[in-house]
């Protein structure tokens, strides 16, 4: 089960309500969720090392440019993701999903917290009733 060998987890979400479900399930499975609305003073003093697994939402601002949304998103995960961290995944946890993931996949591919890979879930559908939040647990069971 992937969730007990995952212990540090970091859900980025400015919408706590949005964010709670997803930290209760992770929790419930033993994963160690991290939780950050996105603003500068909340984010961690110094950033962390041994993440392996990112749920970021991508709008933390009213600005639709795609620059902009990939250069806000890519500064929140360089003051959370240490360079010495290791392979990550990153979940796209968005509504804003096919707006933006290419920009943010092809501006990461140069940093050096780039994860190992994206992977896009659509947050609109994990709201709809209780069992799409138990559809999240079976997509996170490898």
């Amino acid at each position: 089960m992937f969730l007990n060998t995952c212990r540090k987890v970091v859900v980025i979400d400015d919408r706590i309500e949005e964010a709670l479900p997803l930290i209760k399930l992770l929790s419930g499975n033993g994963a160690t969720a991290l939780y950050y609305s996105g603003q500068v003073e909340e984010l961690p003093r110094e950033p962390i090392d041994g993440i392996r697994l990112v749920f970021c939402d991508l709008k933390f601002t009213v600005t639709t440019d795609a620059s902009s949304v990939v250069s806000n998103v890519i500064a929140i995960l360089k003051k959370v993701i240490g360079e010495n961290n290791g392979p990550y995944i990153l979940l796209v946890w968005s509504t804003h999903q096919n707006d933006y993931t290419t920009d943010l996949q092809a501006a990461l591919s140069t940093e050096k917290i780039a994860p190992e890979f994206i992977l896009q879930l659509d947050k609109a559908t994990y709201f709809e009733t209780k069992e799409t939040m138990a559809g999240i647990q079976d997509e996170l069971y490898v």
